[in-house]
């Protein structure tokens, strides 16, 4: 039972990963390619995750490296290390940079029917906020589990967003 639980945390975590960029993004590719070019650009998209994922895992089978960084080292040295942590990190500060950025668009609009002010006036408030009390504490846990809760929170919102969308 307690090995079940802990599959679906995975499993939750890596939903909302996928979940929370196509929410997003999926309608407005849609809108810029039209119907025909998106769907062929999201299968070959989809063509070529499925190749990358399954020649990292074969490499990293092959090799017994469990990371990114040591089967960068393993295959191409201590450049090819330092190149994959420079894109991981590049990654994860243009992820950072997309959700303050949806956060300045979204937010404001969402807070001022709450209260009564200008939508200007309250982004850089509402970023900072974010940044402080959301941001901060979520990129000092050191167990990315504990966030199981907060993707199943999340799952169930873009349930009910898709549900009021509908």
């Amino acid at each position: 039972m307690l090995k079940m639980i802990s599959q679906m945390s995975h499993i939750m975590t890596l939903a909302n990963s996928i979940i929370g960029v196509s929410v997003l993004a999926m309608p407005y590719c849609f809108k810029q390619c039209g119907i025909v070019l998106a769907i062929v650009v999201l299968i070959l998209s989809s063509i070529l995750s499925r190749l990358a994922c399954y020649f990292l895992i074969k490499s990293a089978v092959m090799s017994r490296r469990r990371n990114f960084e040591l089967l960068a080292f393993h295959a191409f040295g201590h450049m090819g290390k330092f190149l994959v942590e420079l894109f991981i990190i590049g990654f994860l500060v243009g992820t950072c940079i997309a959700f303050f950025v949806v956060m300045g668009d979204l937010g404001p609009q969402i807070v001022r029917k709450v209260i009564d002010k200008n939508p200007e006036d309250i982004r850089t408030s509402l970023l900072v906020a974010t940044s402080i009390f959301i941001v901060l504490p979520l990129g000092l846990l050191r167990n990315i589990d504990s966030l199981t809760t907060l993707s199943t929170a999340t799952i169930i919102f873009y349930l009910c967003l898709i549900l009021k969308i509908i």
